[in-house]
């Protein structure tokens, strides 16, 4: 997948999980291209993790998950020095590890909030 193409403003965080092996799942829902209609499920896995840095205000996910909790991002995945950064409405998490893949998952879609209907 072309990582220049996705889009993170107004992405959705679903999940993020953290395994004692040195693993970090991220599950976000994005705007695959600033043209884009509806959200798609993207699965970011991170191996190999280095370091993580974080730090999230969980309220602030919750109020903003449906306009969109994510305010932007941006990965890298060049072998052996790979990162991620996203910044959420209220925090950010920082990921450098030694290898990512990026999925798009096809099981469903969230649809572009209407502009009435953002708070």
């Amino acid at each position: 997948m072309n990582t220049d193409e996705l889009s993170w403003h107004d992405g959705i965080l679903s999940e993020i999980v953290i395994r004692g092996s040195g693993e970090i799942h991220i599950g976000c829902d994005l705007y695959i291209s600033d043209d884009s209609r509806v959200r798609e499920a993207v699965h970011i896995f991170c191996s190999g993790v280095d370091s993580v840095s974080c730090s999230i205000d969980f309220i602030a996910l919750i109020d903003n998950a449906r306009a969109g909790n994510i305010t932007n991002g941006r990965v890298s995945t060049a072998k052996n020095n790979a990162t991620l950064k996203i910044f959420f409405a209220d925090g950010y998490l920082y990921i450098k590890a030694k290898a990512m893949d990026i999925e798009r998952i096809s099981y469903g879609s969230t649809p572009r909030p209407a502009e009435s209907q953002q708070v």
